[in-house]
């Protein structure tokens, strides 16, 4: 036993700076593997944020292109109808007139006027 506590004795920074590199090597390895796993949680959590992301721009992409159609499917029933309607007022304009003639056809003022009246013609004297 003496010669194991002369040993101690001795050698005793040598055997602390052992058990203290022992020590640190063995904290630092734990940190480092507590660091690995919460990086590699952060990374997991990362890539499901970025593909949530990625799927709701893709949704709303989506759902432009549906109402950008439906806007133009819209806008191209309106210029259909309103041609539609255009083309009946300028048909009914012409028979009115046509019919406004020939009632009127004896008295050029009175036709003149009428005419003014319904279809914002100026009469000039």
């Amino acid at each position: 036993m003496s010669v194991v506590w002369k040993f101690l004795k001795a050698h005793w920074h040598a055997i602390t700076v052992v058990i203290v590199i022992a020590f640190s090597v063995f904290w630092f390895h734990h940190q480092q593997t507590g660091f690995a796993a919460t990086l590699s949680q952060l990374n997991v959590s990362h890539q499901a944020e970025i593909d949530k992301i990625n799927s709701d721009k893709l949704l709303e992409e989506q759902q432009h292109a549906a109402e950008q159609k439906q806007l133009q499917d819209s806008l191209n029933e309106i210029q259909a109808n309103y041609v539609a309607a255009q083309a009946q007022l300028q048909q009914r304009q012409s028979a009115e007139a046509s019919q406004i003639v020939s009632k009127y056809s004896t008295d050029p003022n009175s036709l003149a006027n009428l005419l003014a009246s319904k279809f914002g013609f100026v009469v000039t004297n």
